[in-house]
């Protein structure tokens, strides 16, 4: 069984010029039954400010539309403070999503800065689990999200897009997971399953990145079929279900 934990859907301002981000949920569910995916987390497209609350709209539909196979996630800019508050509080209570997505260089915001402190003890206090977009650089380094989760243990905190440096910090940290999409080497999986095997999951980045290629991936570097499905199944549910 394959469940993917990195899916965007609906709406989208121009984002990747080779690439048309806006695909509907019934875009996906073909693409579901193309490469044998069970369930799959699905969030919006990268925005800023106080569009992303209509996007939450359409992704609460499409969890609505296929509650056993979608977990929808919403996402806001943690800039708006308060308003960021309710819009999460919004989007959970109201329409019924399950978790947040975070991208801190499309919504620009530092995580660590005592400013979000508010912003990450309102999502704790919901006991929903954060997706973070973490790359080399800027204000994504998983050094700066694991400060997020240090002072806010009882967050459950995934790192998107595996890389190399995300290593110590799943090794150090109990409650961050880490999902693949993205990872250059199967290697990097190996040595994330070795250190952490119960939080490391699969995901594609669908329709930015290939289920498939990135399948594959995780295949190659996951030989022990305990393990593989634990990355391709049982994490993922652990991750939304919580202790």
């Amino acid at each position: 069984m394959i469940n993917d934990a990195h899916v965007h859907v609906g709406p989208s301002a121009p984002w990747v010029p080779e690439v048309d981000p806006a695909k509907t949920i019934e875009d996906y569910i073909k693409v579901m039954e193309k490469y044998g995916i069970h369930k799959a987390i699905i969030f919006p497209n990268p925005g800023v400010g106080e569009g992303y609350a209509k996007q939450n709209d359409v992704i609460a539909q499409a969890q609505k539309s296929y509650p056993s196979r979608i977990i929808g996630f919403g996402r806001t800019d943690p800039r708006l403070g308060e308003g960021a508050i309710k819009e999460v509080q919004r989007f959970i209570n109201k329409l019924g999503l399950k978790g947040i997505k975070l991208h801190p260089v499309v919504e620009c915001f530092r995580p660590d800065h005592p400013a979000f402190d508010p912003f990450f003890k309102a999502i704790e206090d919901l006991r929903i689990p954060i997706l973070f977009h973490s790359s080399p650089g800027f204000f994504a380094e998983p050094h700066l999200i694991a400060l997020v989760a240090e002072r806010h243990p009882k967050l459950r905190v995934c790192l998107g897009h595996l890389y190399g440096s995300m290593l110590p910090v799943i090794e150090k940290h109990k409650n961050i997971w880490v999902e693949t999409s993205g990872v250059s080497l199967p290697a990097t999986v190996s040595a994330a399953v070795r250190i952490a095997p119960d939080r490391v999951m699969y995901g594609s980045d669908w329709p930015y990145l290939n289920p498939r290629v990135e399948l594959v991936k995780v295949e190659e570097g996951v030989e022990n079929k305990k393990d593989l499905n634990r990355v391709l199944s049982e994490n993922f549910e652990s991750f939304i279900r919580g202790p």
